[in-house]
C-alpha cells in the first residue's frame, strides 16, 4: 500500500512539472512567463522591486535582471574610475563584477554618446547608458551575453583608442575633485593621493579632504621649487595638515637590506619552530619539569632490572638534586 501510494505521487509531480514547462514554452526560463515584482540585490543585501534594476542578457541572470541594483552598479563604476583613473577600466572591472560583456564596439559606443552631452556629471549613469548602446548597436551575429564573451583583455585596455569625449569626462571628475588644474598636474594629484591613502580603507569626509589639501599643497611647493621662489608659508601648512592627520612622524624607516630580511625571517623561523635560548649554560634548564628524569628513574631503570637482571637500586639525581645535597652537606 505505501509502496503504490509513493508511486502515485511521483506520477503527479512528474504530470505537474511537464505541465509546468509545457506553460513556460519548454525554454526553461521560467522568468519569461511568470511575473517577477522584484529582485535581491547582492550589493545591498536587500530585495527592491524589479524597477530598480538593469535588465540583463546573461542567460545565468534567473530572473532576467542584474544581481546588483542601479545604484550599486553606477558606484561600482566610479570606484573603480577613482582608483584606476580611466573609464576603460572602471567599466571593465564593473562588467566582470556583474557579469556583462565588455565589448571595444560597444565602449566606443558609449564614448560618442558621451561626446554629445555638454556636461558629464558625478553621478553619471555609466552602465545604464552602455546598456543602451550595447542593445542598439548590437548585431544578430554578436554573441554578447555573459562576461565570457568580452574582446578585450584587462591587460589591453589601454590600447583602445581613447576618445576626447572619454577624457574629457575624467577632466570633469578631476575639476569635481581638484579644481582647475593641467593634465600633468592631475596627474601628480592623483599619485600623491593613492600615496597616502593606499591600505586605509573608506575615509571619512574630513579625511579625504585634509588629504586632498595636503597633496594640493605638495603641488604648489613643487610649482613655487620651479620657479626658484620662497616657499615658507607652504611648507608651514604642509606640517600642519601632516600633524592634523596624525603622518608627521620623521622617524627613520629605511626598509631592511636582502640579508638583513633574510636573518630576520631565520630567527622568526627558529623561535616558531625551536626554543629561543639566551642562557649560557644550555643544561642548566634541560629538564626543567623533570620529565626526562622521571622517564629514568621510575620508568627505564625497573624495565632494565627486570628484563636484563641489573641491579639499579638507586635513584638517579638531578643536577639540581646533586647541587642541593652538595650544599647541604657543606653546611
Amino acid at each position: 500500500m505505501l509502496f503504490q501510494m509513493r508511486k502515485f505521487l511521483v506520477c503527479v509531480f512528474e504530470i505537474t512539472y511537464v505541465k509546468m514547462m509545457e506553460y513556460n514554452g519548454r525554454s526553461g526560463n521560467m522568468a519569461d512567463k511568470l511575473p517577477i515584482t522584484e529582485s535581491y540585490c547582492i550589493g545591498c543585501g536587500r530585495p527592491y522591486t524589479i524597477d530598480k534594476f538593469y535588465k540583463s542578457p546573461n542567460p545565468l541572470h534567473y530572473n532576467g535582471v542584474l544581481p546588483y541594483c542601479k545604484d550599486c552598479c553606477n558606484r561600482m563604476v566610479h570606484s573603480y574610475i577613482k582608483k584606476y583613473g580611466n573609464l576603460e577600466s572602471g567599466l571593465w572591472l564593473s562588467c566582470a563584477n556583474v557579469g556583462l560583456p565588455f565589448t571595444k564596439r560597444a565602449f566606443e559606443g558609449l564614448e560618442r554618446k558621451i561626446s554629445e552631452k555638454d556636461k558629464i556629471g558625478k553621478n553619471f549613469n555609466y552602465v545604464g547608458n552602455y546598456l543602451q548602446v550595447m542593445n542598439t548597436i548590437r548585431k544578430n551575429s554578436d554573441h554578447w551575453e555573459e562576461f565570457a564573451d568580452t574582446d578585450v583583455s584587462f591587460g589591453d585596455i589601454k590600447n583602445i583608442q581613447r576618445h576626447e569625449e572619454s577624457i574629457k569626462a575624467e577632466a570633469e571628475k578631476f575639476r569635481l575633485d581638484w579644481g582647475y588644474h593641467e593634465v600633468e598636474e592631475y596627474q601628480f594629484l592623483e599619485y600623491r593621493y593613492e600615496y597616502y591613502t593606499e591600505g586605509l580603507g573608506e575615509l571619512k569626509p574630513s579625511q579625504e579632504t585634509l588629504y586632498r589639501r595636503l597633496c594640493l599643497v605638495e603641488l604648489a611647493i613643487r610649482k613655487k621649487d620651479e620657479d626658484g621662489q620662497d616657499t615658507k608659508e607652504e611648507q608651514k601648512q604642509l606640517l600642519q595638515l601632516m600633524k592634523a592627520l596624525e603622518i608627521d612622524d620623521f622617524k627613520n624607516t629605511k626598509d631592511l637590506s636582502m640579508a638583513e630580511k633574510i636573518i630576520e625571517s631565520q630567527i622568526a623561523w627558529m623561535e616558531e619552530e625551536e626554543p629561543a635560548f639566551h642562557y649560557k649554560d644550555l643544561e642548566k634548564y634541560k629538564d626543567f619539569l623533570g620529565a626526562e628524569s622521571y622517564w629514568e628513574n621510575h620508568v627505564k631503570r625497573p624495565l632494565r632490572n627486570l628484563l636484563i637482571g641489573s641491579k639499579e637500586y638507586t635513584l638517579k639525581e638531578t643536577q639540581d638534586e646533586i647541587a642541593s645535597v652538595t650544599e647541604k652537606g657543606g653546611s
